[in-house]
């Protein structure tokens, strides 16, 4: 994968752990991630068509081969911002599933982010999706 394919496979994985991705969902990564230096010169069409890839590589594939493959994708030092996105993502509605809880506790192992470093990432988003 590029880099902004382990982005975007990760941060699926996030959106998917409840097993249903919307297009309210796809809409909300591209959001997310237009915001990052590395995705600025991507039109949205262009982002999209990467997370169908993506989706089509999970269908094939499995989940652990695509995460692991999007993990060495990705730069050391975007580890930490795709997981509090991961975070708000999945945090987004409030709500925490055990879903949702377990590629949480997924993510945090597998980017290598630690441990004092993702509790206060998990507790800054979750004061933010609040309200």
């Amino acid at each position: 994968y590029s880099a902004a394919e382990g982005v975007i496979a990760l941060l699926f994985a996030a959106v998917a752990a409840d097993d249903v991705v919307s297009e309210e969902e796809i809409q909300t990564v591209g959001c997310a991630i237009k915001r990052m230096r590395l995705f600025q010169s991507y039109a949205f069409d262009v982002v999209r068509r990467i997370f169908i890839k993506i989706g089509q590589d999970y269908d094939q594939y499995g989940f652990k081969p695509v995460i692991y493959a999007a993990k060495e994708a990705i730069p050391f030092e975007l580890r930490e911002t795709i997981f509090a996105i991961a975070t708000d993502l999945i945090l987004s509605d409030g709500v925490l599933s055990n879903e949702e809880a377990t590629v949480l506790t997924m993510m945090h192992h597998l980017l290598e982010i630690p441990e004092p470093a993702a509790q206060e990432i998990i507790k800054v988003i979750a004061i933010k999706n609040r309200g």
